[in-house]
């Protein structure tokens, strides 16, 4: 909760801070470019996958930007950089610093969307994959939130997906010719999305088709390979904290 303690650190609510925020686009929505959209989504996913490094250091976090598995399109960024980012996300209360009490330690940051917004576990799962890898068939969002939200079938993603949908926050793409399944992305800090002709939610499949489209789509030696690169990832960002830490103590 805002400006409570816990532990050792004091979380510091941006709202009792007097900023004034980058004001929101057409959609009611704040303003989010390219790299606001990977911050967010670092946040997100960090807090899910790894709560015990969770809120995150600068310099965990940019590493999470900077991630070569699991984001679309790869990035390298610096500190200044996120830096400033942060700065406009808490102008416009999206996110928070964590300060340490004593003034020693580090200073860390987290994100407040589902605060924000309302969202629950399984819209916040989809909304942080959105934001990291852009426009997502149905079945993979299910495959790579296992991890963060476990859905019960592809029938609970679309009802989640069309959630966010109501709250300006994903949209539907139009199945394309060739397209096997409709594709999911979000518009909010990943550009404008080209559709041609309205976009229409498709019938739900019955559940035989539904499963047999997550088999087909899965690659199980890939999802492997990309969990055991997100793990030596977070491997990394748990040391880094580390070392930030026995710095700051001076050991």
């Amino acid at each position: 909760m805002p400006g409570t303690v816990t532990g050792v650190e004091t979380d510091v609510d941006i709202d009792a801070q007097g900023d004034e925020g980058s004001g929101g686009g057409s959609d009611g929505l704040p303003e989010l470019d390219a790299l606001g959209a990977r911050v967010l989504g670092c946040l997100v996913e960090k807090e899910r996958l790894t709560p015990q490094a969770y809120p995150l250091t600068l310099n965990a976090l940019v590493t999470a930007c900077n991630q070569s598995t699991g984001r679309d399109p790869v990035m390298s960024v610096d500190e200044h950089e996120v830096l400033d980012v942060l700065g406009r996300l808490r102008a416009d209360s999206l996110t928070r610093v964590v300060h340490p009490r004593s003034g020693r330690g580090v200073t860390k940051y987290r994100q407040v969307l589902d605060e924000v917004f309302g969202l629950g576990s399984d819209e916040m799962a989809l909304l942080c994959l959105l934001l990291l890898r852009g426009d997502q068939t149905v079945g993979e969002l299910r495959s790579r939130t296992e991890r963060m939200h476990e859905f019960g079938d592809q029938i609970e993603v679309e009802e989640a997906l069309r959630s966010l949908a109501r709250r300006g926050l994903a949209v539907e793409l139009p199945r394309r010719p060739g397209q096997s399944a409709t594709r999911w992305t979000t518009t909010w800090g990943r550009g404008e999305v080209v559709v041609d002709g309205p976009t229409i939610a498709a019938p739900l499949a019955p559940m035989a088709e539904v499963e047999g489209l997550v088999v087909t789509r899965q690659d199980p030696v890939e999802d492997v390979r990309v969990e055991v690169e997100e793990l030596r990832a977070e491997v990394d960002e748990l040391r880094a904290s580390l070392e930030e830490i026995r710095r700051a103590l001076g050991l």
